[in-house]
């Protein structure tokens, strides 16, 4: 299952940011569209239903804020990340009652959004009862890693044969046997 993930932003360069940043995560997130204005993103948001919307707090048409309201009011139980350039908290103050996920200030710090993403990837799927696969998932990766030494696995190969993040192959890894991927690999 991927993460469903819709951008509303009215600056290009940072929808294709954000776009590239997602794309890094791995194959766990998809971007199914992006959005330049607010009501354009509350159609979207409503008929597409995303797992995580990612929103600029000033936009033209609806602001971020009217937008997160108006979608709560419809029943939209995503996660809903705020943007915004303006550091006033009285912003932040009226996107936290309204149940955002999170509020980020522009420029995006890139290391934090992707912590973010990837909490909010396991969040999502615990929730939905798929985070680990039904066969001990590490025990699995561990045989694969084994049987294809010759190879040179590398986590992003992993990540395509389980369906994971490659983060978080690395992660389950380091975990349960003590030694990074790279190191085993290695």
């Amino acid at each position: 299952m991927k993460i469903k993930v819709i951008i509303v932003e009215d600056e290009p360069i940072l929808v294709l940011q954000l776009e590239k940043i997602i794309e890094q995560l791995g194959n766990g997130f998809e971007v199914i569209t992006s959005c330049n204005n607010g009501i354009n993103g509350f159609d979207q948001i409503l008929s597409r239903k995303p797992d995580i919307v990612i929103s600029d707090i000033k936009m033209p048409k609806m602001d971020g804020l009217t937008m997160l309201q108006k979608l709560s009011e419809k029943g939209f139980v995503g996660k809903f990340i705020i943007l915004s350039g303006y550091d006033d908290f009285e912003y932040a103050r009226k996107a936290l009652n309204l149940k955002a996920t999170q509020y980020i200030l522009k420029p995006i710090d890139i290391i934090f959004f992707k912590e973010l993403m990837l909490k909010l990837e396991d969040e999502i799927k615990t929730k939905n009862g798929i985070k680990d696969k039904p066969l001990n998932s590490s025990e699995a990766i561990y045989g694969y890693v084994l049987d294809n030494y010759n190879k040179n696995v590398t986590a992003n190969d992993l990540s395509m044969v389980f369906g994971y993040n490659a983060n978080y192959i690395s992660n389950l890894f380091k975990k349960n046997y003590n030694i990074t991927l790279n190191k085993f690999i290695i």
